[in-house]
């Protein structure tokens, strides 16, 4: 298991990062990042405030596909990070997507991703 606490969002080249998280798992292994999660794109939150001090945080490596700015992430750009990665079996805690309309100032989630096999 690879544990990683608001840490993943600042990670200057994303695919990379999560490549190596990815290729230190063991087949089944799981990566449990804890992430404040974007509601929606360009939705600004407030912990933004102290990690726009931070490079990079305001200037990764962009992926349209899943990178599109600097900042925190929405569940469908973690999940699309993260399978591109190879990761699969890919669950927020809470569940994001599905509570962002009745809470949307809940931002922040356990993501779990498994390495297949």
């Amino acid at each position: 298991m690879v544990y990683a606490v608001n840490t993943l969002h600042v990670a200057h080249d994303l695919e990379f990062t999560l490549g190596e998280v990815f290729r230190a798992l063991e087949p089944g292994g799981r990566l449990i990042a804890s992430e404040c999660v974007r509601p929606r794109p360009r939705q600004p939150i407030e912990a933004e405030f102290v990690f726009n001090l931070t490079e990079t945080f305001r200037s990764p490596r962009l992926d349209p596909r899943y990178r599109p700015s600097g900042g925190f992430l929405t569940p469908e750009q973690w999940e699309g990070a993260m399978e591109a990665a190879g990761f699969v079996e890919i669950r927020f805690l809470p569940d994001i997507p599905r509570i962002r309309d009745q809470v949307p100032k809940f931002v922040v989630a356990a993501i779990g991703a498994t390495r297949p096999g």
